[in-house]
């Protein structure tokens, strides 16, 4: 199926480079599907948008028009010294200007947006979802799942089992230790149903932080399915036709649903 890339679309009352967006067109829009948004992971250290085309030909290629989000990132010995919640406003905001505009490049307005975030992109998209304190009411009543890959959910967690992590990224990008409970998505409950991928060859991130995770949602009665058939360490899962599958049925089901 043809693709339309509609690049580098600023969001609102910016004009850095990374924050702005890629939107990737369907050649037949469907009206009744939703609109996938995706951010990218990097340990927030690293990545852009422009990285992660073949997502969002992948996604489109398969029905959905999907936007890829760019955030500013954390850079060591950068003088403009980009640390949280930088990245999270500039996903956040991100995801308010494709509510707020998609329907000029695409002639319809989607009914609703799944957050779909690879590894920190996933822990952005969660805090944007579940804390929400930067989104509009609209643009939070607009989103209707979060999918999770290969995903930090809880900061401390991730820290105990790899010390390692607190010097090579933790540190320069989260400076105040006094906020990391603050940003475990465990401490927020919410109606938003959940996906959670993760592969059990991830070198990275043991699946057992997904699997905990996944029982905690469980245990609060939220709504949330667990899949760790996907293979390939913890970048490569992204290469798998089969996870861009399994996450298309997953946006397709929630579309039948809401009907």
């Amino acid at each position: 199926m043809p693709v339309t890339e509609i690049l580098d679309l600023p969001y609102i009352g910016s004009k850095h480079e990374s924050r702005c967006y890629d939107l990737y067109v369907p050649i037949a829009v469907d009206p009744n599907l939703p609109l996938l948004f995706f951010t990218h992971g990097g340990a927030w250290i690293s990545g852009n948008r422009q990285q992660y085309k073949p997502v969002g030909i992948a996604l489109a290629k398969r029905g959905f028009v999907t936007a890829v989000a760019g955030y500013q990132i954390t850079k060591k010995g950068d003088p403009e010294h980009i640390t949280f919640p930088v990245h999270y406003r500039d996903v956040a905001d991100g995801l308010t200007t494709v509510h707020e505009t998609v329907k000029n490049h695409i002639s319809v307005q989607p009914p609703s947006v799944i957050l779909i975030g690879h590894s920190a992109g996933s822990h952005l998209n969660g805090l944007i979802a579940l804390q929400n304190d930067w989104l509009k009411e609209s643009t939070l009543k607009w989103i209707s799942h979060l999918i999770n890959i290969e995903s930090i959910f809880s900061i401390e967690d991730v820290s105990k089992m790899y010390p390692t992590y607190d010097d090579w990224f933790f540190n320069m990008v989260f400076p105040d230790k006094t906020m990391w409970p603050t940003l475990s998505l465990q401490m927020y409950h919410s109606t938003i149903s959940q996906t959670i991928i993760h592969s059990p060859d991830d070198e990275l991130l043991d699946e057992s932080l997904s699997s905990t995770y996944f029982k905690q949602l469980e245990d609060k009665g939220c709504t949330v399915e667990y899949w760790n058939s996907i293979k390939g360490k913890h970048d490569q899962v992204l290469e798998d036709d089969a996870l861009w599958n399994k996450v298309c049925q997953v946006c397709l089901n929630k579309a039948t649903t809401k009907k």
